[in-house]
C-alpha cells in the first residue's frame, strides 16, 4: 500500500492574505480524504 504524508504549517493570518482561504480548504481536503480512505477498508 502506498502511504503519502502531507506536511503542513498551520499559521494565523489576516483575512486579506490569500492563505486565509487556502488553508481551510487544505484542512477540509485532508479530512475528506481520511474519511474516504476509511470507507474503502
Amino acid at each position: 500500500m502506498l502511504k503519502i504524508a502531507h506536511i503542513i504549517n498551520p499559521v494565523k493570518v489576516k483575512e486579506s492574505v490569500g492563505l486565509s482561504w487556502a488553508q481551510p480548504v487544505t484542512f477540509e481536503t485532508m479530512k475528506n480524504r481520511k474519511k474516504y480512505q476509511r470507507e474503502l477498508r
